[in-house]
C-alpha cells in the first residue's frame, strides 16, 4: 500500500493568501513581495543671519523638516512610484497650504518634479536614499529662524513591471532644494521648491551620448516655486 501525503501550507502576505502545495504539484512562484526601504539622514547646518546677530536656529525647525521630507517620500514619492494616483490631501502633513493647493493642480510641473505620476510601475523591492542631507538657516535681526532650506539627492532604485517596455532596473533622480517655513500653527513645512528631476532605465528614453547621437535625451523636469 502506497500512502502519498500531501501538505498544504497557507501563507498570509500584504492580505493575500498563497497556498504551496507539496507532494504531487509543482510550485507556481507569484509575483515578487512588494518591500520599500527609506534611508534619509540630516547632514550638517549652516547659518546665515543678518549682521551680528545670534547664530543659533529653533531646534524644533531641522527636525520638523526632516520629518516633512519624510513625509514627502511616504505620501509622494513611493506611492506614485507603486502605481497609484498621487493622493494631495495627504500632503498636507508634509506642505503647507498654499504648496498643497498648488500641487492639486494635476497638470503642474511642479507634480512632474517632485512625484512620479504615469511612470512604469515599481514591482518588488524598492529603494530610496539619499546622501545627508546638508540644510541652511535664516536667521532675522532677533536670532529668530523664518527659513530652512534642505538640499536632496533624492535615489529612487527598482524595478519596473512588464509594459510597453521591456521589465527591467530604473534610477529615478529627484534633485534640489526644499525650504520650509513656520505655518499659522508654528509646525514647520514645505513651501517651496527647486528640484529636477531625471528617469533611466527600464521604461524610459535613453540619455543621449556623444558616442550614440540618435539616443532619445533622458526627460528631466526643473520645477521651481518660491
Amino acid at each position: 500500500m502506497v500512502i502519498a501525503a500531501i501538505v498544504v501550507v497557507v501563507l498570509l502576505i500584504g492580505g493575500v493568501a498563497l497556498a504551496l502545495l507539496s507532494g504531487g504539484g509543482a510550485e507556481t512562484a507569484g509575483p515578487p513581495e512588494a518591500s520599500t526601504n527609506v534611508d534619509l539622514k540630516p547632514g550638517p547646518l549652516q547659518v546665515f543671519w543678518p549682521g551680528l546677530g545670534p547664530t543659533a536656529v529653533a531646534p524644533e525647525a531641522t527636525d520638523q523638516l526632516m520629518a516633512a521630507v519624510g513625509k514627502y517620500v511616504d505620501e509622494g514619492v513611493v506611492p506614485t512610484l507603486r502605481g497609484k494616483k498621487l493622493d494631495t490631501a495627504a500632503l498636507g502633513e508634509a506642505f503647507d497650504e498654499a504648496a498643497v493647493a498648488r500641487l492639486s493642480d494635476a497638470t503642474s510641473i511642479d507634480r512632474d518634479a517632485l512625484f512620479d505620476e504615469g511612470v512604469p510601475k515599481a514591482v518588488g523591492k524598492l529603494t530610496i536614499s539619499s546622501p545627508e542631507i546638508a540644510m541652511t538657516a535664516l536667521n532675522d535681526g532677533e536670532g529668530k529662524t523664518v527659513l530652512v532650506t534642505a538640499n536632496i539627492a533624492l535615489v529612487a532604485k527598482g524595478t519596473n513591471a512588464k509594459g510597453t517596455n521591456a521589465k527591467g532596473k530604473f534610477t529615478i533622480t529627484h534633485l534640489g532644494d526644499l525650504v520650509a517655513a513656520p505655518d499659522a500653527s508654528g509646525t514647520w513645512k514645505i513651501s517651496g521648491w527647486t528640484i529636477t528631476v531625471e528617469r533611466k532605465g527600464a521604461g524610459f528614453p535613453a540619455a543621449s551620448t556623444p558616442d550614440d547621437p540618435t539616443a532619445t535625451t533622458t526627460p528631466t523636469t526643473p520645477a521651481e516655486t518660491p
